[in-house]
């Protein structure tokens, strides 16, 4: 028998995965040692908690995948938030001109501050009025 088929009898299946997902979360006072087990690598306390996992019980293995699922689901987000509909660009025009052209407005745009779509935006409107 395995020293990890020994810890999950002495302390049974569901305290051994929580141990070795404790030790993957660095957490080691609450990790593999606290059941009596050891692992060089990663790839070992990987290996102990599935091997745990696999003799949960149907309950403990439901109660562990609702508990994934909704940490999953309160990561934020990356990125902005998104914009309010009224705010959001979502048209696009394709515009095709020389090389030079584009150099020459890319610098005022940024001499103005600018992305150059908000450069030419602006300069189209402006010249509108």
């Amino acid at each position: 028998m395995s020293k990890t088929q020994q810890a999950i009898q002495q302390h049974g299946a569901k305290a051994v995965y929580q141990a070795a997902t404790s030790h993957m979360a660095g957490d080691k006072a609450n990790g593999l040692d606290r059941v009596g087990l050891t692992a060089k690598t990663m790839g070992d306390v990987f290996g102990i908690q599935t091997e745990a996992y696999k003799q949960m019980g149907p309950a403990d293995q439901a109660i562990d995948n609702a508990q994934a699922t909704a940490a999953l689901e309160g990561i934020a987000r990356r990125g902005r938030k998104p914009l309010p509909a009224e705010s959001r660009k979502d048209a696009r025009v394709e515009l095709r001109v020389h090389p030079d052209t584009k150099a020459a407005w890319q610098t005022k745009a940024d001499a103005a501050g600018l992305s150059l779509a908000a450069w030419i935006e602006a300069t189209l409107n402006a010249a509108k009025r």
